[in-house]
């Protein structure tokens, strides 16, 4: 039989890839033999070059899979994220809200609503406004009082906050937290003199509070008023219970005693 030319001819035991190399190895994965130059130890395993190829083919596709879930779930999260960091804007509500209470004047909660939307919004001419009519309403609401306060001093009117705060102390003349707002207004106002009555009046009336003791401490200091801020510091030192706010005193008391104040 007459031998034809090309491709030489497979022998038994025989590389499929290299006919003229000897099948010394197996594929662990599809059985199939071969020359050491054909399969190679990947993964732990012996691997022809078609399983190879198959599974790196395979891997390629997952990871682009998964890369293309990631970006559809991570492009929902931060539309998610947007929408949720977006404000609503409460205009409409307040233009339905009004209606609403035109036909019905004496509806308290639309005019709550409508103090909130409006101090959301940085109205507090409107939202006072509104607020004023709850008060006639309800003159003894501590609750109400309270709002306008707090209302009056956002828009920095400090002179009608403090109205609305003597009307507050009349009801409680021995508030710790409403002296304690009176000197924040005082200070804001800047009147230093009376912020340090209302927060001297507070802090006789709860000197181990820390927190109260170490403003009014900052605010005798601006003054150079190293002893003054001193005593009030030995003060809550002797009434303080907790551990840690015994220690946050002592390091305040040698700061000033070693001169780390404010000049």
């Amino acid at each position: 039989m007459k031998i034809k030319a090309g491709r030489p001819k497979k022998r038994a035991g025989a590389c499929p890839r290299h006919p003229g190399e000897p099948a010394l190895l197996t594929c662990d994965i599809c059985g199939v033999a071969g020359c050491p130059e054909c399969i190679h130890e990947r993964w732990g395993k012996n691997v022809c070059p078609s399983c190879y190829e198959r599974r790196h083919g395979i891997r390629i596709r997952a990871a682009v899979f998964a890369l293309i879930i990631f970006l559809i779930f991570g492009g929902i999260g931060y539309f998610a994220f947007m929408k949720l960091r977006q404000r609503p804007d409460p205009s409409g509500e307040i233009t339905a809200l009004t209606k609403r209470l035109a036909t019905d004047p004496r509806k308290d909660s639309i005019m709550w609503r409508l103090v909130n939307l409006h101090t959301a919004k940085g109205e507090f001419k409107e939202a006072s406004g509104y607020l004023t009519r709850l008060i006639e309403k309800h003159p003894d609401s501590t609750k109400l009082l309270l709002r306008m306060v707090v209302l009056q001093y956002r828009s920095k009117d400090y002179q009608q906050a403090l109205l609305y705060l003597d009307r507050l102390k009349r009801m409680d003349p021995n508030s710790f937290n409403l002296l304690k707002i009176e000197g924040e207004i005082w200070k804001a106002y800047g009147n230093t003199e009376e912020c340090e009555k209302s927060w001297l009046s507070a802090y006789h009336l709860k000197p181990s509070d820390v927190s109260h003791a170490f403003n009014l401490v900052e605010l005798m200091l601006e003054q150079n008023r190293v002893a003054d801020a001193q005593k009030i510091l030995k003060t809550t030192l002797r009434v303080v219970r907790s551990v840690q706010e015994k220690a946050l005193v002592e390091k305040k008391l040698h700061e000033i005693q070693f001169g780390k104040t404010k000049p």
